[in-house]
């Protein structure tokens, strides 16, 4: 699983629907899942953002600091948003919702592969 998250967080900047895919099928508890998965994905960008810039240092995205701060808000309101959630959807409405957006994903990396040729 870690190796094919890499392979698609480096590639493609999506490593959750192979672990989307790993907590469906095994019925992970969502509210343990995403405590595990907070820390992993933390680590697991940071190593894709490290090497990309180990192989090209011009990587690095030339953004506004106003940029950075709504990137960072975004972030932290995500968190807090989450939390909030997790606490009011049960874990069956929480895995359905999961899985609605894994199959968004799927279609929109099947869309992509189809505008390569």
């Amino acid at each position: 699983m870690g190796l094919a998250t890499g392979v698609l967080l480096s590639s493609a900047g999506v490593g959750g629907p192979t672990m989307t895919i790993y907590v469906t099928i095994s019925r992970w508890d969502p509210r343990r899942f995403g405590a595990t998965m907070q820390p992993y994905f933390a680590v697991l960008s940071a190593e894709s953002i490290l090497t990309a810039l180990a192989l090209n240092p011009n990587a690095w995205p030339q953004l506004g600091g106003s940029t950075w701060v709504g990137l960072a808000l975004a972030l932290v309101g995500g968190s807090v948003a989450g939390h909030l959630l997790a606490r009011v959807l049960s874990p069956s409405l929480t895995r359905t919702i999961v899985i609605a957006l894994l199959l968004g994903s799927v279609v929109t990396i099947a869309n992509g592969i189809s505008g390569l040729s």
